[in-house]
């Protein structure tokens, strides 16, 4: 399901085909979408349009071009005249028959031409090479880029991959839970050793104004540095515990953002 820019909402099918008889299970598939995609008891004015695409591993005599598209369109007998339906109910509530009927798209990779001028070209060019040229300009083509350099793993490679990700997620939760008590301990503590010296340096100078200005100032000098003490020994507990688990160096420095002298440190 989709939506565009005017929020209406689509179903889009995408299948590979590598046998003649595409059209035949494009067709039943759009019609199974349709049916599925309203409930018993719903008005079939809800019924969301269909977009079928169909990419072709394969060509026939009859295509001379890569892309061709299918849609059903309603006209006039005599003129061909295309025409939408307006059509009142009982209660005088207008309905305006929009063209809901699939439309279908037949995609023949062998027959793209190495010609990119389009987005829909670097598209071709990937389904046909399975590779991404490092001139694409299509802002989708760097993740599809990443996925088919995943796809294209060892079974080996691709475990060890999905675990580093796994540990990366695992290591930045715990980051993110320990920078929040970090930071809670840092401000307590920060608070507390701000006010005396605030207290004492507006003591010493004798004056109210001294006094609120001291503690002002001590108060967000001692925050900070709370602050920052307590992010650093979290960081270091979290780093000591990755350890202990058997995650790799640089996987704890990544997640931690300790240098590596003061990981070094950790080990006994």
């Amino acid at each position: 399901m989709v939506q565009d820019a005017e929020e209406n909402k689509y179903v889009v099918e995408i299948e590979r085909c590598f046998t003649p008889n595409f059209m035949h299970k494009a067709c039943f598939n759009t019609s199974r979408l349709v049916v599925d995609s309203i409930s018993g008891n719903q008005d079939y004015t809800t019924l969301k349009k269909v977009f079928h695409i169909s990419l072709l591993y394969f060509s026939t005599q009859e295509m001379k071009k890569p892309i061709y598209h299918g849609k059903t369109i309603i006209h006039e007998i005599d003129t061909a005249h295309p025409v939408d339906f307006r059509i009142a109910n009982q209660g005088l509530v207008m309905f305006e028959h929009k063209n809901i009927f699939p439309e279908y798209f037949f995609i023949s990779i062998p027959l793209f031409n190495e010609v990119i001028t389009q987005d829909i070209d670097e598209w071709l060019y990937m389904m046909k090479h399975c590779e991404v040229r490092d001139d694409f300009k299509s802002p989708t083509m760097k993740k599809v880029a990443e996925r088919l350099a995943v796809l294209k793993m060892s079974k080996e490679e691709r475990t060890d991959y999905y675990r580093y990700l796994k540990e990366a997620v695992y290591s930045q939760d715990i980051l993110m839970a320990a920078e929040q008590k970090g930071e809670a301990r840092g401000i307590e503590k920060g608070k507390a050793e701000g006010i005396a010296e605030g207290i004492e340096k507006g003591i010493e100078k004798g004056k109210a104004e001294g006094i609120a200005e001291g503690i002002e100032k001590g108060i967000e000098k001692g925050i900070e540095k709370g602050i920052e003490k307590g992010k650093t020994e979290e960081r270091i507990e979290i780093a000591r515990h990755l350890l202990a688990q058997g995650v790799l160096v640089e996987t704890v420095q990544k997640a931690t953002g300790l240098t590596m002298d003061q990981i070094k440190l950790l080990f006994p």
